[in-house]
């Protein structure tokens, strides 16, 4: 492979194979730049860049199934993200639970409770504590998919989530965001983009158990000033 290009790491051990090396510059940018330029790496300096927003498509099929789903709740409602993709982002259930009320006694919206797949009695068992119709767990039964996701965030007011995927689907969905963060992982490379967001940061490495509600609660304030009435 005369001219092939090898992309990512072990550049001793590959160099004798490639032509060209190309490193990602962890830490220092957000992924989506940090992606972006390895195609100016490969095509040159003429490769355009820039105004590479975020997007993604409805699935039609999650989207007959999402909107059957809202017609359940009252305009305009607010999904609170219950999963995080490790120990050290995932909020503990009392955080959760003092987050949906908080958030649900604040705008007096119906709060969604959402879940990663295999963690549905987690959100059954939010939804249950709080014994309000107005808190309502997506899907009914069963788990979601990502495109389900998708439609679903699009649909909202505004999501609330600790630091996982569903933080750039609020961007390519132009959904107002609350991200709940620990500084154990790179804010500079996961930061939400292309949306009205606001970030909570926890200190000191700590993990996201450690957050008070209260902190989580003033970022959504924030959040609420800046966005549309």
């Amino acid at each position: 492979a005369p001219r092939g290009i090898k992309v990512g790491q072990g550049a001793e051990k590959y160099r004798f194979y490639f032509n060209a090396l190309l490193t990602l510059e962890r830490e220092t940018r957000h992924m989506a730049e940090i992606i972006s330029s390895i195609g100016e790496q490969v095509f040159g300096p003429g490769f355009d860049t820039t105004h590479r927003p975020y997007s993604l498509v409805d699935d039609p099929a999650s989207v007959q199934r999402v909107e059957l789903f809202l017609a359940l709740c009252a305009p305009g409602p607010i999904i609170v993200n219950a999963s995080a993709g490790s120990r050290s982002r995932q909020p503990t259930f009392a955080q959760l639970r003092g987050l949906i009320s908080a958030v649900r006694m604040r705008t007096q919206k119906t709060i969604i409770v959402t879940s990663a797949p295999g963690q549905e009695s987690l959100r059954e068992s939010l939804v249950r504590s709080e014994s309000d119709p107005g808190v309502i767990g997506f899907p009914l039964e069963g788990a979601a998919t990502f495109a389900d996701m998708v439609a679903l965030i699009r649909r909202c007011r505004a999501l609330i989530t600790p630091d996982t995927s569903l933080v750039h689907v609020a961007g390519a969905t132009l959904t107002p965001l609350l991200g709940i963060y620990t500084t154990a992982f790179s804010l500079a490379e996961w930061a939400p983009r292309n949306t009205i967001s606001e970030i909570v940061l926890g200190e000191n490495d700590r993990p996201l158990s450690e957050m008070p509600v209260a902190s989580m609660m003033e970022g959504f304030e924030r959040l609420m000033r800046r966005m549309p009435k």
